[in-house]
């Protein structure tokens, strides 16, 4: 039986108040992107992103937050009172 190498990986997730999908992030361990390691596995509408660790960092979150999260907000302005 052949060894596989395995590595870690993370991914910056929600779920918005009213069930909302909000786009995850899958961040591989990597120092350059390679798109060809997911391509057709995962929905193009994911973010994905490389670490020297595979872990999320305080870039990667606000990258996260700004690209799939702020979004999703912007659109729900309006329609409730949360900010009020």
């Amino acid at each position: 039986m052949a060894q596989r190498q395995r590595e870690t990986i993370s991914v910056n997730e929600a779920v918005g108040l009213f069930g909302q999908e909000i786009p995850p992030m899958i961040i591989m361990k990597g120092k350059k992107h390679l798109y060809g390691w997911y391509y057709g596995e995962i929905p193009d509408h994911w973010a994905t992103a490389v670490s020297p660790n595979g872990w999320t960092d305080g870039y990667l979150g606000l990258q996260w937050l700004e690209r799939n999260f702020e979004p999703i907000l912007d659109r729900q302005k309006g329609t409730t009172n949360i900010d009020s």
